[in-house]
């Protein structure tokens, strides 16, 4: 990857991409040291990259999923199974919160979790100058309670749902619009737009997927409907 960007960028940005290059560099030879010496005290162990896995997963009430995914790294120990993702930017914390996943805002994690039959520990490795400690990491390793299993399953019944219907709801003040391509041509500030908007069924379980949590009674839509009747 380094190779090609540098390929890209030799005719005008030479100079400063010899420096970045050289600090990935040795972000990286730092985080292999790290890493193999970690994996090297872990005892026997089988390893396979770039493993791509697809499956149906079940979500409940007549709905599954189809997902395909390439796991960077599957370890296989004695019973256990654990699938690594190396990551070069962000919040790795926020990538395993659960309360985002139910919200549907970190959708990575759950899914390989649940892609994988012995349902494994899904661990995030922070690789590059953007993470000072070499041994950046976050572990998932699955739902501590039922109601957050099926909050989750709930959670992509919607969205799935919503993919197969075509409906797209507007979702304002989504971290991605801060990158997204179509921001100039996007009708999010539109009046007329959101009056539209706010009187649609069509995403309404969309809308309080973003009150959805970890706590108890939080993490099903119903307990929501509840609370507002309480």
């Amino acid at each position: 990857a380094l190779g090609r960007i540098d390929h890209r960028v030799a005719d005008h940005l030479r100079p400063l991409w010899r420096i970045q290059e050289s600090i990935w560099k040795e972000a990286i030879v730092r985080f292999l040291e790290t890493d193999l010496t970690r994996l090297a005290g872990s005892g026997p162990l089988t390893i396979d990259l770039e493993t791509y896995l697809h499956r149906e997963i079940d979500l409940g009430d007549g709905v599954a999923l189809h997902p395909g995914g390439k796991f960077d790294r599957l370890i296989h120990q004695d019973e256990a199974v654990h699938v690594a993702d190396y990551k070069t930017s962000g919040k790795l914390g926020k990538r395993i919160s659960i309360s985002e996943m139910l919200k549907g805002n970190q959708l990575q994690v759950p899914i390989y979790h649940m892609l994988v039959e012995q349902r494994p520990t899904v661990d995030l490795l922070g690789v590059g100058p953007g993470y000072a400690d070499p041994d950046s990491r976050a572990e998932f390793a699955g739902f501590a309670r039922d109601d957050q299993l099926e909050g989750m399953k709930e959670t992509l019944r919607v969205l799935a749902g919503l993919l197969s219907e075509g409906l797209y709801p507007l979702k304002p003040d989504s971290p991605s619009c801060r990158y997204c391509a179509y921001k100039a041509g996007c009708r999010i500030k539109h009046p007329p737009t959101l009056e539209r908007e706010a009187g649609s069924q069509d995403g309404r379980q969309f809308i309080q997927l973003a009150r959805k949590n970890s706590l108890r009674n939080r993490t099903l839509l119903e307990d929501l409907v509840h609370e507002e009747g309480s």
